[in-house]
């Protein structure tokens, strides 16, 4: 399980993709200027090997995507 500051979530070590994401969404959160950002990394809270990497998704068919949706969080982006 990987707690962050917006969201909560369970990772599969075997799929390397969530099982579950839990976000909290106050209304002030939903106003703001924090620009998306598509520079996704591996999950450091994640051991090497359990978490999926950004070469996994080459050339795969499959996009990288936000686990809880960016759109939510415009008070801030960081983890």
């Amino acid at each position: 399980m990987v707690a962050r500051r917006g969201y909560a979530l369970e990772e599969s070590a075997t799929d390397k993709i969530p099982l579950w994401v839990c976000e909290h969404v106050e209304a002030a959160e939903l106003k703001g200027t924090a620009a998306r950002r598509n520079h996704f990394l591996a999950d450091p809270k994640l051991a090497p090997g359990a978490r999926s990497e950004p070469e996994d998704y080459v050339k795969s068919g499959y996009d990288q995507g936000h686990m809880a949706p960016a759109g939510n969080q415009l008070q801030s982006q960081t983890l």
